[in-house]
């Protein structure tokens, strides 16, 4: 019973203390108390900003790059085209067919699997393209959600 009882007493020493540090404040009259809320409510209002200038010019979206109306966000190339122009550029010298059955499409040394990636640069941009499909006579290609299917001519 002896640590029950002082552990009744530990914890109403350290609220009594509780409550009398609570009681203290530096605020002692209602005057500095009215200051300092009034203080506390003058810098909790946000401030408005000045509007800018028309003419600012923004940094993240350069004049030369061409927007599509009302929407300010540059305009890059459509995927359909963009996969278009580099299937164009892609040669392959054939197809081979490996011991599980699976096809290979050869490019110079590289032996590319259906869901490789390829990274190409077109005009001064990467893309990362994946190889889709590849069957004996052509293969395909994936951009994002476009697909282009090119013929394969050794």
């Amino acid at each position: 019973m002896k640590p029950l009882l002082q552990s009744i007493l530990s914890f109403a020493s350290m609220l009594t203390a509780a409550l009398s540090l609570a009681a203290k404040s530096d605020l002692t009259t209602s005057d500095q108390r009215h200051e300092s809320v009034s203080q506390a409510v003058a810098l909790a209002q946000p401030r408005v900003a000045p509007p800018l200038p028309t003419d600012v010019r923004n940094p993240f979206a350069p004049p030369e790059v061409v927007r599509p109306k009302n929407t300010g966000r540059p305009v890059p190339a459509a995927d359909k085209e963009v996969l278009t122009a580099i299937v164009n550029n892609i040669r392959p010298s054939g197809v081979m067919q490996a011991p599980d059955g699976q096809l290979i499409l050869l490019m110079r040394e590289k032996k590319l699997k259906v869901g490789d990636y390829l990274t190409i640069t077109f005009e001064g941009r990467d893309y990362v393209i994946e190889l889709a499909a590849i069957d004996h006579s052509s293969f395909t290609l994936r951009l994002n959600k476009e697909k282009i299917t090119q013929p394969i001519n050794p």
